[in-house]
């Protein structure tokens, strides 16, 4: 049976939030921040890439089933862009050799297929402005991952500075730690929901659309 796409928006009734709803952009940061103390610190085993491949693994897959279902549940164009974007990041994950490429060009097919249906997405995030924040520190928190992957401190730290050689030193495990918080993210970007009824539909809609 086909998936019906929802047409109406559940709305998030209470009271809408200021700028303080993108408080986890400083989840990222406080990734880098672990890594480098750690570092100093001497304690490999808590940023160790072996361990956060482990977690990787773990994460991806648990946000691609929470995706599903509340696909499934909801038929939300949102939703369904998200599944797609988890089902991406774990394909990144499991390391196959089309996947470092190949992920690159599903992100940008899903980009475009978010950009067709951006008259359905957009009210959708207007209304729960919760969960749009979530979604966009989701976002920027990846981009940060791979900046830190591409080293991109050792170009703004002056050699000299003690940062750069810790940044040296942590870049490999720095880029997972920071890459699982973006995982977490989207898990709890999938999970949200008005009022903590995560996965399951609201009563309350408003119609859109089409």
């Amino acid at each position: 049976m086909a998936l019906t796409i929802a047409t109406t928006i559940p709305i998030d009734a209470r009271r809408r939030p200021g700028a303080e709803r993108f408080w986890p952009l400083i989840l990222g940061p406080l990734g880098i921040g672990w890594c480098l103390l750690a570092a100093e610190l001497g304690w490999p085993a808590l940023h160790a890439k072996s361990v956060q491949e482990i977690v990787a693994l773990t994460v991806t897959p648990l946000a691609l089933a929470a995706g599903l279902v509340r696909s499934a549940r909801t038929a939300q164009p949102v939703a369904i862009l998200l599944t797609a974007v988890a089902a991406t990041t774990m394909l990144r994950e499991i390391h196959w050799d089309w996947t470092t490429k190949g992920v690159y060009v599903l992100l940008a097919l899903i980009a475009c297929w978010g950009l067709l249906w951006r008259k359905r997405v957009m009210p959708y995030l207007d209304a729960n402005p919760r969960e749009g924040a979530w979604l966009i520190c989701t976002a920027a928190t990846y981009v940060l991952s791979q900046f830190v992957a591409r080293r991109g401190f050792q170009h703004i730290l002056p050699e000299s500075s003690p940062l750069h050689a810790l940044f040296q030193a942590s870049y490999d495990d720095m880029e997972e730690v920071v890459e699982n918080i973006a995982h977490l993210m989207l898990l709890v970007t999938i999970l949200h929901g008005r009022r903590g009824r995560w996965l399951w539909p609201t009563r309350n809609a408003q119609a859109t659309n089409a």
